[in-house]
């Protein structure tokens, strides 16, 4: 016997020399003096498709069997092999027995398994806030390639003939769990950490807002490249086999990292930001939307009562969000700074049209929510204030009302100084940084509309022709002392 013949021996099952040599072919049964050369790729012949059969049924499992065909170079993962694995069941018909069952079971699983053994493409992402690059070992399943199309094929045709035999329930298991031991394997390249409540009440700020983007990055990352794919993957294998199976599938497959998700966003709505911080808090609040949009649980969730618990934590971070901005607006209302700076710009308006830019990146997210009140204001500027904000949106009047805060703060400071002509350049400079913030930034001029665009426009060129006029007269007094 040779070494070939050996390989294709095991305790419970022998073949006599002649057979292996006509399953395996003569080439590679055949002893030679040369050095081994890898055997080529073969697709199954009839015969030894039959001998798979056999050879699965007596050692256990068609796993166990594919490891024979592959250890000499026969690709028992072929278009043939998986018709004629169906047929066979199918050709049994109303005599359909328990080792069929198991066969085919044994083959679903082989499939969803080959995937494990090619090596994936990289996916790098910067995570926010961190030099370091995460390579990410994407499976051939989500790939998408002309093979895995294939195999995708196989599995379905599969899952019809197990439904249509009433025998579908085992093969939704075996995917399921195949499945969430890929999605845990990838899950786990994020290096995604756990706090506690404590946790994230003790730590500095600085460090919190830090790991806070890297996580809000990884989720992100997870479910672009994961759970799109592996929602197509349900459905392209069951949809239409039995009614709902897929979404069904899909969402067992992705429980676990979903409710991880969760109790993370609800630990650290327990952190406090600073008023300027708003932006993460209205990051966790999209990332929670997108990932409950992306997979879909709001509109089919597993358990009605968990529709309640997504709003209640969506409404958490909203109420979060809108005393972060109230807070916010009470604190500029009530600034006071009697200091004129020479340098080119204030530091608040700065300060206040960066924070402003900010939230306008957010406008989406903003309009779904509810916004607080604005705060109290003198009754001098009451009907000033009514008039700008008459008709406009929440998120709208929230940010001209902003603006006129500043714009007032601008006007009380230059009255303070000394010299007139440096007053109206005070308010020139301040309020043309105001107008040039808000051109090169579409989404700010967008909130507060063209209208009220145009009228600090307006203010602006007043604000020139006072400083202008002033210096026109200036030099008109050198003029006229000079020539006495």
């Amino acid at each position: 016997m040779t070494k070939s013949e050996e390989k294709l021996t095991c305790d419970s099952v022998k073949l006599p020399p002649l057979c292996v040599r006509v399953l395996i072919g003569p080439n590679l049964a055949c002893e030679s003096t040369q050095a081994p050369v890898a055997p080529p790729i073969l697709p199954l012949t009839v015969l030894q498709f039959t001998y798979l059969m056999w050879l699965a049924r007596n050692l256990g499992s068609v796993t166990s069997a594919l490891t024979h065909f592959t250890d000499f170079g026969i690709n028992p993962f072929t278009t043939e092999f998986a018709e004629r694995s169906i047929s066979l069941a199918e050709y049994s018909g109303d005599n359909i027995t328990e080792s069929s069952k198991s066969l085919l079971k044994d083959l679903f699983c082989a499939i969803l398994r080959v995937n494990i053994k090619i090596e994936g493409y990289a996916l790098s992402f910067a995570v926010a806030g961190s030099s370091s690059i995460h390579e990410l070992q994407v499976d051939d399943y989500v790939k998408r390639n002309t093979m895995i199309l294939e195999r995708t094929g196989h599995l379905r045709r599969i899952a019809v003939w197990a439904s249509s035999n009433g025998c579908i329930q085992p093969f939704v298991e075996i995917y399921i769990r195949e499945r969430k031991i890929v999605i845990q394997t990838r899950i786990l390249q994020f290096n995604i950490e756990e706090w506690s409540a404590y946790d994230v009440k003790r730590f500095e700020w600085g460090v919190l807002e830090s790991l806070i983007e890297s996580w809000i990055k990884s989720v992100k990352t997870s479910f672009e490249y994961f759970f799109a794919s592996e929602k197509q993957l349900c459905e392209e294998i069951f949809r239409g086999i039995v009614p709902d199976i897929e979404d069904i599938c899909y969402e067992v497959i992705v429980q676990d990292y979903r409710t991880q998700v969760f109790n993370m966003i609800y630990i650290l709505s327990f952190s406090n930001p600073p008023p300027d911080k708003i932006f993460l808090i209205l990051d966790l609040y999209q990332t929670l939307d997108l990932f409950l949009n992306k997979t879909g649980f709001i509109a089919k969730p597993i358990d009605p009562s968990e529709a309640t618990v997504h709003n209640q934590l969506l409404a958490v971070l909203a109420d979060k969000i809108s005393s972060n901005l109230s807070i916010f607006e009470k604190v500029l209302l009530y600034h006071e700074s009697s200091v004129i700076y020479v340098g080119p710009v204030d530091p608040l308006p700065r300060y206040v049209m960066h924070y402003l830019c900010q939230l306008c990146e957010h406008k989406s997210t903003l309009r779904k929510l509810s916004l607080p009140k604005l705060p109290s204001i003198d009754e001098d500027d009451l009907i000033l204030y009514s008039e700008e904000l008459k008709g406009q949106s929440e998120l709208s009047r929230h940010a001209i009302w902003i603006i006129m805060v500043i714009m007032s703060n601008i006007e009380g400071k230059a009255k303070l100084c000394e010299n007139g002509s440096a007053g109206h350049f005070f308010a020139m400079k301040n309020i043309g940084y105001i107008v040039h913030e808000i051109a090169v930034h579409q989404g700010l001029k967008e909130v507060i509309g063209y209208d009220y665009y145009d009228k600090l426009i307006q203010k602006l060129d007043h604000a020139k022709f006072n400083y202008l006029r002033l210096e026109l007269e200036e030099i008109i007094k050198m003029r006229d002392y000079g020539g006495e």
